[in-house]
């Protein structure tokens, strides 16, 4: 907490940072010019958690820095709206680094702007393309209830990150400045919960005191580039430092590219973690060649996803099937693999000759830092208040994200999104059930009723007989296709706890990448 007269001292000081600093005050889409950001004073925040990470490959860097300082007697100074902002993060120890990043206002290739004003007294910066370089997102807020607080997220899948673990690290910091007004510090001192592990990683929680940050290096102003549409190749992981599945010596290997028109991915099926055998089936490398749309476009009307195979591609990958499983053994055929518990905690499996895939898609086993663990699924989940990343391209090339997404554009709050389709097959008197114990027949997993999630015993045959979509009111619920237009307006999916879990029809044209039959199937109509 924040003595606020030391903070009105503060505020009355001269002012620093007598040496300005150069920031691109354009965006991709228009002209290159230069401002200079005066500091008019200095504030301190007390931090929270940093954590820098570096897997060894070229995309892996990441940072991400957090502080909540309650009762704050700081105040919000300055503006982005018009002029942008500046970045810094320092890393000290052994091998010490530093960078600036600068956070220009304007519009995305999307026409959103970067920043936007959160509340009544902050503001939020959101890059999630990379159209502006490696940060992601920052946030400086006063909240209604007297916090004050600082973020920033920072990915080497965006641009050049040069700041990196100092191996080992003793302290850090960072610092935002907002066009106009304050610079805000957030020191991670020694102080702090520090821990290192080697090159690839180092964290500094709760820092038990505040201090001002030092310069970092300030980049040379350059050129904007040449404006580039959106290419979803950007998305898909670098696995080269997988740890692989501990099988047979196979590893993965993945790429992706854009064309004028298409989206290609070409993968051999490797998953990059532990594979877990649930079938009989073994695990066999392929050459799949993947397409799909670079510019998708809602059609008139929904085509149905296949019965069985492909329906898109993981961000890892990884074919994605639909929700259906075979007609073989028939006492459980076209059921529901996911009630069934033949996938491992990443939701996948493997089919015959070898086809590993997913019915089933976890946050937590597709981003990069989960690359180069053999056991994502033992990481914790991801954060309720944080909005999900894509993991993975359905094969009308919109993306499907996890479940959690921002409640308007500004991202004042994070909702998960629910499925529309509710369980029509459902054994009476299961609901609420805790195990496949109280099934006379079936197995006991997540449904929606009536528009609430809860539990029953499903059949183990045909599982799309037995649930439809019905529309409801509210905007927490998906689509029939289980996707929606988010907050930016643009169409994607969703991934979802009960069926239809990943997608149940295409909302835009499809590429031809396998997968047959059309639901419910022969054997369940």
């Amino acid at each position: 907490m924040n003595d606020p007269r030391k903070m009105s001292a503060r505020r009355s000081g001269q002012r620093v940072g007598a040496t300005s600093r150069r920031v691109l005050a354009g965006t991709v889409l228009m002209a290159a010019v230069t401002a200079q950001l005066a500091v008019a004073s200095e504030q301190t925040i007390l931090g929270s958690l940093l954590t820098m990470r570096d897997p060894g490959t070229a995309t892996g860097r990441s940072v991400n820095a957090a502080a909540v300082e309650r009762d704050s007697g700081n105040t919000v100074v300055g503006s982005p709206l018009t002029g942008g902002g500046v970045l810094e993060i320092l890393a000290n120890g052994a091998s010490p680094s530093g960078q600036t990043f600068t956070l220009p206002q304007g519009t995305n290739s999307a026409g959103k702007p970067y920043w936007t004003a959160v509340g009544t007294r902050g503001y939020q910066y959101r890059d999630p393309r990379g159209e502006n370089g490696p940060v992601k997102s920052a946030q400086i807020q006063k909240t209604s209830s007297g916090s004050l607080v600082l973020r920033a997220s920072v990915s080497a899948k965006n641009g050049d990150v040069d700041v990196a673990p100092p191996a080992p690290g003793s302290d850090g910091c960072v610092a935002l400045t907002l066009s106009g007004g304050d610079r805000y510090s957030v020191k991670f001192g020694a102080d702090g919960t520090v821990k290192n592990n080697g090159a690839l990683s180092f964290s500094v929680r709760k820092p038990a005191s505040e201090g001002v940050c030092a310069a970092a290096p300030t980049p040379t102003p350059s050129p904007v580039p040449t404006p580039t549409p959106d290419c979803a190749a950007g998305n898909f992981l670098d696995v080269s430092g997988a740890a692989g599945p501990s099988y047979n010596g196979l590893m993965p290997s993945l790429g992706a590219s854009c064309g004028t028109s298409t989206v290609t991915v070409q993968s051999n099926g490797i998953p990059t973690y532990q594979f877990i055998a649930l079938t009989p089936n073994g695990l066999q490398a392929k050459s799949y060649t993947f397409t799909f749309p670079r510019y998708p476009q809602v059609a008139a009307n929904v085509t149905a996803v296949p019965l069985l195979g492909n329906v898109g591609v993981s961000v890892a990958g990884m074919p994605i099937f639909g929700v259906s499983e075979g007609p073989q053994p028939v006492s459980e055929a076209y059921g529901n693999p996911i009630a069934a518990a033949i996938l491992d905690d990443c939701g996948s499996h493997s089919a015959q000759q070898g086809t590993f895939h997913n019915h089933a898609l976890q946050v937590k086993c597709l981003t990069q830092s989960a690359v180069s663990k053999s056991q994502p699924w033992n990481d914790p989940d991801p954060s309720p208040d944080e909005p999900s990343p894509i993991v993975g391209y359905a094969f009308d090339g919109f993306p499907i994200y996890g479940p959690y997404e921002c409640t308007d554009a500004s991202c004042t709050s994070v909702r998960r999104m629910l499925s529309g389709w509710d369980d029509t097959g459902h054994e009476a008197g299961t609901e609420g059930c805790s195990s496949s114990a109280a099934c006379s027949s079936g197995y006991c997993t997540e449904v929606m009723i009536d528009g609430a999630e809860t539990t029953a015993c499903v059949p183990k045959t045909c599982v799309w007989s037995n649930n439809a979509y019905v529309a409801k009111a509210s905007t927490d619920y998906l689509d029939q296709c289980n996707g929606h237009t988010g907050p930016n307006g643009d169409y994607h999916y969703h991934t979802t706890s009960t069926f239809p879990y990943i997608i149940s029809c295409y909302r835009g044209t499809p590429t031809n990448n396998g997968g047959n039959g059309t639901p419910p199937g022969p054997s369940c109509s």
